[in-house]
């Protein structure tokens, strides 16, 4: 089933017909690689990670992505999986995943490979947004959304 113009939604793993697949929540994390897949127009499936149902923590998922989050890329692409013994190359944390993505993709205008200062400039602001703000708004997220509603007195918190 097609979700935009780019994404699938992939119900079951082993229906899986694009080389490209987001192991995904709706996490701002999430939303992230797929924008970027998004914006470098790159035909992905994407296979829901249900949290409420710790599904990131069940052993397959972590064999892909050891942290036990989300976002989690698999690329099944004939290159990389002759280079990777048959098996499809994981890719875990968003930030990782970018960079990954617009380096697979090369003839983008997202991450000038060639142009070191532009690259390091990108990369500056990749990592405040993944190590600063990143965080700080989803804690805020979490403590707001997610714990408040589910205790009596957010002081326990």
């Amino acid at each position: 089933m097609k979700i935009t113009t780019y994404a699938n939604f992939l119900e079951n793993k082993e229906d899986r017909k694009i080389d490209i697949v987001l192991y995904a929540a709706d996490t701002p994390n999430s939303w992230k690689v797929a924008s970027i897949l998004e914006e470098l127009k790159v035909e992905y499936d994407v296979k829901l990670v249900d949290l409420s149902k710790d599904e990131q923590k069940e052993s397959e998922y972590l064999k892909l992505n050891p942290n036990g989050r989300t976002p989690t890329l698999l690329d099944y692409s004939n290159d990389v999986v002759e280079k990777n013994d048959g098996a499809p190359f994981a890719v875990f944390e968003s930030g990782a995943i970018m960079t990954y993505l617009t380096n697979k993709f090369r003839d983008n205008n997202l991450y000038p490979c060639n142009d070191p200062l532009l690259r390091s400039e990108i990369q500056q602001w990749l990592f405040f947004q993944v190590s600063g703000i990143g965080p700080a708004v989803g804690n805020c997220m979490y403590f707001k959304r997610i714990a408040a509603p589910i205790t009596s007195g957010i002081s326990k918190l």
